[in-house]
């Protein structure tokens, strides 16, 4: 693993600058026993006091310092990826060597180490960390390894040595005789020469008259920088321009410092929180605006130096030609009259005479005794196996020797594998620029994680192509489940797929990585039995795109004897048990009618003949409170004539059926008819019918209604109420007729009189060619009139209608030619196994209709099967499902018992069903499904048993496929009870049926279930 540093607080390093410029480090750092003890305090405590003989014994100005740590680095000693409180890799300038700026993006991840950038930390410090024997003539000699990993890893340390730098560059350069203004180091403006070589360096005086001095890449005259720019950070009225931190590619470095130390950004304190970076340095001055001399803004504001103050014949310049039309490309286009830009600048410059006054002052914010600042807490790591079962067995993403950076935090776990990285190559390159690609956290599990970036699975994506690989160290006994440990922070793509090694081959499982806490994830238990497990993760994903994070943190595996199937205790068959009779007895009670004609409890209104006068009728299903008794009446307690005529529908007598109501081929439907008549907008009277209608389709071309009506109440106002007419239709191709006329008068008197009156329409399919079959648009019409008055006149096509007809379905296509019927088709009719015949096979359609996540057949999820009679397609289902040959073929499993027919391949959904698995794509084998097999048992019974010849089951598959006895599978899914079953219920193709399971219904799929003979 990587050293990582701390990514520290913004008031830390106020701190430690203070501390440094006060040379008492050493003084308060003490860490025993801490990751910062780096064996530094002899270094830490090497002077930070300026030459007295020059500088008369001043100390280093803290803002100045602080105005690098937020140039350098926005004040961060790790990565750019962490937030103060986590650790990561150092901040490390171009670390890799890479061109970035050369226009040709095909480069950016070429890797050339020879120009790497060996800048660390918040100061970027440079000098002295290249590798021994590798300085050629860059920093001074390297630093042995402690020193070099303290100014990497911690940030005092950084910062000690940044200053140490800083303070050689104020001594070389005064020692030279630049001195700026009047040179007292308390000043920010004087310490511009040492900004100056800091970043770009100082090139001595050879003695030969070749130019020396500081270089023109800082020079405020090079064309580089804007002409005519406004200081650093600040807008024309001395006050703040935060957005020019964002193109500081139009100041030179010096400028940019000092615009910091006047105007400090705010930085992350903590996840959402920005706080100032630190305090300003301060200018004496009057309130006056900007551009009145001797006011605070007008001296701060001429911190920054005059553009043309380090440009004459000196050093070869021409103030005159400073523009922003100049530049570098000639000695005649610019202000540097050289052909090699050589116009070194080495003499004393003031461009405030009265320093003294004008000048700015530090700001130390922490006095001699304040103590360290704490570390922050962001995203603490989740330091302990909570969240794992016991006995899981943690592959960590680092080895099990690493030390645990972040604090409080400790290994309290066994690491139990290894885990590595691999990283895309080929035969042209000698670098692997993937590893650009790679940065580590300090947090999630154990207070470490990796992570990449998403890749496209291109020529791109596969060269910076990154692959962990958690490899357990042991051969497991058992199967196990798999777990993926993912951190609060920095896994972002919702992508990432896993793959499993397991007995019988790779598998993936693709997880989504965001989340707001630590947590372990499952990927689901795999065949793990005899091998040593392996999880792999890379970085190519279906979008990506190089911007979302995707995270390499721990795993676990967790052995265990897992059952897969419900436990079920199966009798033996029955060879002579007769197939289930399907019976015409489940009632299903259909939805109130919504958007027909008239839908309930919704009231429509037309005129009459009558002027003025409307007539408003309304369905209402809500029964009981007109009087629910008066639709059970039996036959011989009817009241009038209409005691004579039989109910067609038995059961519509039954007092728990309400509303409408149907089997495959009987039908009940009652309601109140309300009609409302009102007269210039005020209602004159109401009446309430009781309606019941019954009909029966017989197993023929000719099914018949009967029309049952009885008034509930009837205003006096109204007089005489009667049935103007009852209507129907039945289209097309479908004949109606009355059978014989009302029984019973339709006429009522108002208040007492509530006779019944029925009547019977015949209705004939007189399109009964073979293989026929046709849905009929049915509709019941009622219209009443009122003998007052107000009342008077029929209404214009009033029609209550409802939707009890809108699903008759007639075919002459079912089994045997010419015989034809009609049924109900949103009656959906269930199939019963034959159990105690098949009972192995039974068992296996419960487990899977009751376990997939498509529970095929099942009533209680409302997800029927749908019969599908294309022979050449139910055949290919079973190829597809019961594959012999190629990926994922079927094998019997060796335990499955057999019969006379030997052991075969039995599917679920059946082929002979749209909800088969070889239906859907891309479906291209059957070793998709879940794989089960029957087993008997010594005692004469049978069970069910997962297939460990291929993946346990997830029962998020579309299929299941088992060794079934060859009688059991060819005979109780396709045999005559199920064929009987179509032709009975008249399930054409295409249409919908459940699926029932005899002496299971009732049992627990996760609790043992005992079938009794």
């Amino acid at each position: 693993m990587r050293n990582q540093a701390m990514q520290p607080k913004p008031r830390q390093v106020e701190w430690a600058v203070d501390m440094a410029v006060k040379g008492l480090l050493n003084t308060h750092i003490s860490r025993p026993a801490n990751w910062k003890n780096l064996g530094m305090p002899a270094y830490m405590s090497q002077s930070l006091f300026l030459n007295p003989a020059l500088d008369g014994g001043g100390r280093a100005m803290a803002q100045v310092m602080l105005g690098v740590t937020t140039q350098e680095s926005n004040m961060w000693q790790a990565g750019r990826e962490a937030v103060p409180g986590v650790t990561a890799s150092p901040l490390i300038g171009n670390y890799y060597g890479i061109n970035l700026y050369d226009g040709d993006p095909s480069n950016d991840w070429d890797v050339d180490f020879a120009k790497a950038d060996c800048g660390y930390g918040i100061t970027q410090i440079t000098d002295h960390m290249r590798m021994a024997g590798r300085e050629d003539g860059h920093g001074g000699a390297a630093w042995n390894y402690q020193k070099q990993r303290a100014a990497a890893l911690d940030y005092t340390a950084n910062i000690a040595a940044g200053l140490q730098t800083l303070v050689s560059k104020w001594n070389e350069t005064r020692a030279a005789g630049m001195i700026a203004n009047h040179g007292t180091s308390g000043r920010p403006e004087n310490w511009y020469f040492a900004l100056w070589a800091y970043n770009s360096g100082f090139h001595p005086n050879a003695g030969d008259g070749s130019p020396w001095g500081l270089g023109w890449a800082n020079n405020p005259a090079n064309p580089e920088w804007d002409a005519g720019r406004l200081p650093f950070m600040e807008n024309a009225a001395g006050g703040e321009d935060a957005s020019a931190a964002a193109r500081p590619q139009n100041w030179p470095y010096q400028e940019k410092v000092l615009g910091f130390a006047a105007h400090p950004p705010s930085f992350l304190e903590s996840p959402g929180t920005l706080v100032p970076a630190f305090r300003p340095a301060t200018w004496n001055g009057t309130s006056s605006a900007v551009t009145v001399k001797g006011s605070a803004l007008y001296n701060r504001a001429h911190l920054k130096a005059p553009e043309d103050a380090f440009c004459d014949s000196s050093n070869s310049c021409d103030p005159s030609r400073i523009s922003d039309g100049a530049s570098n490309d000639s000695a005649s286009s610019g202000p540097c009259g050289r052909d090699d830009v050589k116009c070194w600048w080495n003499k004393p410059v003031t461009w405030k005479t009265d320093c003294v006054d004008t000048c700015g002052y530090e700001f130390v914010r922490f006095g001699d005794t304040a103590p360290e600042e704490p570390d922050g807490t962001a995203y603490p790591p989740s330091c302990g196996a909570g969240g794992l079962p016991g006995g899981a067995l943690i592959v960590d993403d680092v080895p099990a020797d690493t030390p645990v950076v972040r604090a409080g935090c400790s290994n309290s776990w066994t690491n139990s594998g290894t885990f590595s990285f691999s990283f895309a190559n080929n035969s042209v390159e000698t670098v692997y620029p993937a590893k650009v690609d790679l940065h580590q956290l300090g947090a999630g599990f154990g207070g470490h994680f990796w992570f990449g970036h998403t890749r496209a699975d291109d020529a791109k994506g596969q060269r910076l192509k990154i692959t962990g690989d958690w490899k357990l160290n042991r051969e497991l006994d058992k199967d196990a489940r798999v777990w993926v440990h993912l951190p609060d922070h920095g896994a972002q793509t919702k992508l990432a797929k896993y793959q499993i090694k397991t007995r019988n081959g790779w598998r993936t499982r693709t997880v989504s990585q965001p989340g707001d806490s630590n947590r372990w994830v499952k990927l689901g238990i795999f065949r793990t039995k005899g091998i040593v497990p392996e999880v792999k993760l890379n970085t190519i994903t279906s979008d990506g795109t190089g911007d979302e994070d995707i995270a390499f943190d721990a795993v676990a595996f967790e052995p265990g004897d897992w059952d897969f199937v419900p436990d079920i205790v199966i009798p033996e068959g029955d060879p002579d048990a007769p197939d289930p009779v399907w019976e015409d007895t489940d009632r299903q009670k259909q939805p109130n009618p919504e958007g027909t004609t008239l839908a309930a409890n919704k009231e429509r209104c037309v005129a009459t003949d009558h002027e003025g006068t409307r007539q408003c009728v309304k369905l209402d299903y809500d029964i009981k409170k007109y009087g629910a008794r008066k639709w059970q009446q039996s036959k011989s307690s009817r009241s009038g004539v209409a005691a004579a005529a039989a109910p067609l529908v038995s059961w519509c007598d039954d007092p728990t059926v309400s509303g409408y109501t149907i089997t495959r081929r009987e039908g009940c439907n009652k309601l109140a008819v309300v009609i409302r008549w009102d007269h210039n907008g005020e209602t004159v009277g109401t009446a309430v019918f009781a309606v019941r209608e019954e009909i029966l389709l017989e197993n023929k071309a000719v099914f018949r209604e009967r029309m049952f009506m009885s008034p509930l109440s009837l205003d006096a106002s109204l007089g005489t109420v009667s049935l103007d007419y009852w209507d129907a239709i039945c289209t097309p191709d479908c004949d109606e007729a009355y059978q014989g006329t009302w029984d019973g008068l339709t006429v009522w008197e108002p208040v007492v009189d509530t006779h019944w009156a029925s009547a019977t329409r015949t209705f004939t399919w007189n399109n009964a060619v073979s293989g026929t079959s046709q849905k009929f648009d049915r509709g019941t019409f009622l219209n009443f009139k009122a003998a007052a008055p107000e009342a008077a006149g029929a209404a214009a096509t009033i029609k209550p209608s409802w939707t009890f007809w809108g699903e008759v379905e007639c075919d002459n296509s079912v089994a045997v030619t010419n015989s034809t019927g009609c049924v109900f088709a949103k009656n959906t009719p269930t199939w019963q196994t034959n159990t105690k015949r098949y009972p192995a096979a039974a068992a296996y359609y419960w487990v899977l209709r009751e376990k997939l996540a498509d529970h095929p057949g099942s009533k209680k999820y409302n997800k029927p099967m749908h019969r599908m009679t294309d022979k050449v397609q139910q055949e290919h289902n079973r190829n597809t499902i019961c594959n012999k040959t190629g990926a994922g073929k079927w094998t019997a499993h060796p335990d499955a018992t057999g019969d006379t027919q030997g052991v075969q391949c039995d599917e679920f959904p059946f082929a002979a069903t749209l909800e088969s698995g070889g239906i859907p794509t891309p479906v291209v084998n059957g070793g998709i499904c879940a794989q089960l097999f029957a087993q008997k048992q010594d005692d004469g019974t049978w069970r069910l048993f997962d297939d460990d010849g291929y993946d346990p089951p997830t029962w998020k598959e579309i299929c299941g496929r088992a060794s079934m006895p060859g009688k059991q599978n060819g005979d109780a899914g396709r045999g005559p009870g199920l064929s009987g079953f179509f032709t009975k219920a008249r399930v054409q193709n295409g249409g919908a049926f459940y699926m029932e399971v005899p002496q299971m219904e009732g049992c627990n799929p996760d609790d043992v279930c005992v079938i009794r003979p």
